[in-house]
């Protein structure tokens, strides 16, 4: 299985913002990198859940994609809503650290969920105009949100990848 490589996606959509032709940028390549910058987010966390599951050295597993697959876009705005949620629901808390998630993590769901609201809007509104300085701030959004994960405890990732992937009944 050939992974969507989120620094090769937020690559594309920096030079879908580079100058090219005398004029303003084109509005399609404003959007296209608007919703580069929001999947190089959704593939990097669809990575880390199904290499939680199965094994980073086990992508060619025909299991791995199970994963990969499992979740879709829903998911990842339910879970970052309850992740910034002040008062969680009990039946999370359990799985929180500390019964709260870090400002690192609350940071990475908020950017996530502000990068999926900006792809939405830059795939399927067709009256929305966006400047080139929407598809710069989501790229840098993106790249705060990578870092925002990778500077969160390994416990809370963990927690996060748990609720994402597994539904609470």
């Amino acid at each position: 299985m050939a992974i969507p490589d989120h620094e090769h996606l937020l690559d594309q959509a920096e030079l879908l913002i580079q100058p090219r032709r005398p004029g303003p940028t084109r509005q399609a390549d404003i959007r296209r990198a608007i919703s580069a910058a929001y999947y190089a987010l959704f593939h990097f966390i669809m990575s880390q859940a199904a290499d939680s599951v199965i094994g980073s050295t086990r992508r060619r597993d025909p299991r791995y994609s199970v994963v990969y697959r499992s979740v879709d876009h829903s998911q990842v705005r339910a879970v970052c809503q309850a992740v910034r949620s002040a008062a969680p629901d009990q039946r999370l808390t359990a799985l929180m650290p500390r019964h709260r998630f870090s400002e690192r993590l609350r940071s990475f769901a908020a950017l996530v969920q502000e990068l999926q609201a900006q792809r939405h809007a830059a795939d399927y509104d067709p009256s929305e105009k966006f400047r080139l300085s929407d598809a710069r701030q989501a790229i840098s959004g993106a790249r705060a949100a990578l870092g925002a994960y990778q500077a969160a405890g390994t416990e809370e990732r963990a927690a996060f990848l748990t609720l994402l992937l597994f539904k609470r009944r």
